[in-house]
Order: structure tokens, then sequence, then C-alpha cells
């Protein structure tokens, strides 16, 4: 896995700034797969598709939002730092290509060629990258107050991630070997989940269709699961058609990893 420099987000409501990984290569090295869907992958990390900003406390899509390399957002902090210093500065010095060059490379190039430009104090801590906040996955709470917020913007897509974010985020429990459901509440705002979910599927899709089965195993439905099972086609979704095989003839209900002793 390799990172780059973290991205810079912008909140879209109240521009408090946040911090996103940014993983430029990465491979599926220790992998684990899910009959929900999920994927565990140590060395290829995601980033959420949404977010609360800790500042306002809004929900907002990282996609709406303004962002940029840390790398460049120190630039433009050095940039303005400098002007406020001395309005009449003359910025020619800075606009070379600094790509290859660190800035104090860049500052001691043109110190050489006789430019006596020099950071002030203020300028000098500037290249130590500001503390933010890290950007954030949404817990189960805040997903159920974002659909109940209307995040999604009725937007089919997006109502799709937040409720499959949180089908995903309350099946954890399972997968970290804990109980899954504290109080009963729980459990019934996670099958009134399951259920808008598969309002959403599209079964011409062989992806939905397999959301579908596991979906009608986790409600206890095993035998329209193995109907819906019977539909699915293709040697690639061989071993999740196996272990929901076996796991409807075990009548459990919950999330289980998709392992190759099924084949």
């Amino acid at each position: 896995m390799m990172l780059g420099d973290p991205t810079i987000y912008s909140c879209p409501h109240c521009g408090k700034k946040m911090e996103g990984l940014n993983v430029i290569s990465g491979n599926s090295f220790g992998a684990k797969y899910y009959s929900d869907g999920y994927a565990s992958m140590p060395m290829m990390p995601k980033t959420p598709a949404i977010s609360k900003c800790p500042g306002c406390q809004n929900f907002f899509w990282l996609k709406d939002t303004k962002s940029k390399s840390s790398y460049e957002s120190l630039i433009d902090k050095i940039y303005n730092d400098y002007n406020e210093e001395d309005p009449e500065n003359n910025l020619d010095w800075f606009q070379e290509d600094t790509t290859d060059e660190t800035i104090e490379e860049t500052l001691k190039k043109n110190k050489e060629k006789g430019d006596n430009q020099s950071l002030s104090p203020k300028q000098e801590k500037s290249d130590s990258r500001e503390e933010l906040p890290w950007i954030q996955f949404l817990n189960p709470e805040e997903l159920e107050q974002a659909i109940e917020q209307n995040a999604y913007e009725n937007d089919k897509e997006k109502e799709m991630y937040l409720r499959r974010e949180l089908w995903h985020s309350i099946n954890h429990q399972k997968r970290d070997g804990k109980e899954m459901f504290a109080i009963e509440k729980h459990r019934l705002f996670w099958e009134k989940n399951l259920l808008r979910i598969i309002e959403l599927l599209d079964l011409e899709e062989m992806n939905d269709l397999c959301t579908l089965a596991e979906i009608q195993r986790n409600l206890g439905q095993f035998d329209q699961c193995l109907e819906t099972l019977k539909q699915i086609e293709g040697e690639d979704y061989h071993i999740f058609m196996e272990t929901l095989t076996e796991e409807c003839k075990k009548r459990n209900r919950w999330v289980v990893e998709l392992k190759e002793e099924h084949l």
C-alpha cells in the first residue's frame, strides 16, 4: 500500500477543514469478504462518501466539498501569510516550478540568485502542517440520523449507499464476535432498513440478486433465499451461493465470511 499526502476537505456548510486518507495504490493482501457484500481490506483502506462535520455537526458528501492535497494547502498558507505580512511584496520568486523541490530548497535557490526574501517567524512556523481532524465514517446512530434527515436528498443511489453502510455497520457487531442488538429497538430498525433496501434493488442485476438472497436469509426467510439463489448465474458467485446454501441448511441468519473452503 502506498499513501500520498492527505487530502484536505472543507465542509460545504461552515468551511471547517478536515483531513482524509489519500491511497495512491493498494492490494487485496489479507482481505476478507463477507456474505453481506462487505470487504475488509487492510491494504486498501476506504474513504467514506459521506461524513459529519466536527464543527457545525452537519452531514456532507465528500464529492460536494472543495478539496486539495495537504501540499497545495501548505503552498496556499505560505503564499497568503507572506502577502499579509507585506501587501507590497512581489511574489514572482514563488512562481517557479517547485514540483520536485521543497519550499526550503526554493528559498535557498532564490537567495543564491540574489533574492533576499526570507520568511518571517510567522511563516517559518507554517512549514509544520496544521493538525486537522480526520474524516470519519458515520456510526450506526449517525447513519440512522442521516437517513431520517434525508441527507441523501431523495437520490436513490445515495439512499442505497447510506442503507448499505447501516446494514454493514450493524453487522460489524457479529463480525467482531459481539451480540447483534443491544436492545429490541435496534433489531426492529435493522429489519426495517433491510426491507427498504429490497425496494431499492434492481433484480435484473446479479449483484442485487445476491443482496436480496442475503437479506432474505438475514430475515429468516430461508426458503425464499434458496429460491433466489437459483436465479444467480456466473462462476464468480459460486463461493457466495455455496456459502448461503450451507447457512440456510443450518438456519443461520447472521453474516458469515466467504471462504475458499466452500468451493
